[in-house]
């Protein structure tokens, strides 16, 4: 009982921990911020946030694997309700998937501003690719029923994926609002060229 409780209470210093992590790098960015300030911020000794994490990389690529995984899985729920029409599952997945970006707003606008700047290698890029390929396949089977001759479904997927990528991220740096699941669908099924 007693093992328990202290394991939850360590599970919650450590999300108290991650979470003034992602206000302070929010605020100062990831190389300007410090273990100092996330410790203030956190309430906690300078020491306790090295009992949890190593370095400040450490606790950074701990909240974005994190954050990654909750993204993931919300995203990947939307895979198990899908309408039987492609186009129209299409639209739900990207409507899923815009919700959990909103939800998650400030998270993804730091991981932005550190994808710029630094890349992380190691376990941390092997596990978020992993997430990718996993949503990547899902989206696959979803459009191999409307994939065009010479593409495969999962060359489709990566085209798509990148679409919608491209279109939200530049609405971030932009500062505007997000585009509709409706919006998007125009731009993935408009003819790229006049007369195509």
């Amino acid at each position: 009982m007693r093992k328990k409780r202290r394991e939850r209470e360590k599970q919650r210093h450590r999300q108290e921990i991650l979470e003034a992590a992602l206000e302070v790098f929010a605020e100062r960015g990831y190389h300007r911020a410090t273990m100092n300030e996330i410790a203030r911020r956190s309430d906690f000794a300078v020491g306790t946030l090295y009992r949890f994490f190593p370095s400040k990389k450490s606790l950074y690529e701990a909240l974005v694997w994190e954050k990654a995984q909750l993204f993931h899985q919300e995203v990947m729920s939307a895979f198990h309700v899908l309408p039987e029409d492609p186009l129209k599952a299409l639209e739900y997945i990207i409507e899923k998937r815009l919700a959990v970006i909103q939800k998650e707003m400030v998270f993804v606008r730091v991981f932005l501003s550190e994808l710029w700047e630094a890349r992380f290698k190691g376990g941390l890029t092997k596990g978020l690719r992993g997430l990718y390929e996993e949503y990547l396949d899902a989206l696959a089977l979803v459009l191999k029923e409307i994939s065009p001759p010479g593409i495969t479904s999962r060359e489709l997927a990566s085209l798509v994926d990148g679409l919608i990528s491209t279109l939200i991220i530049d609405r971030i740096e932009a500062g505007k609002p997000l585009p509709s699941a409706s919006e998007i669908m125009r731009f993935l099924t408009a003819p790229l060229v006049k007369g195509g």
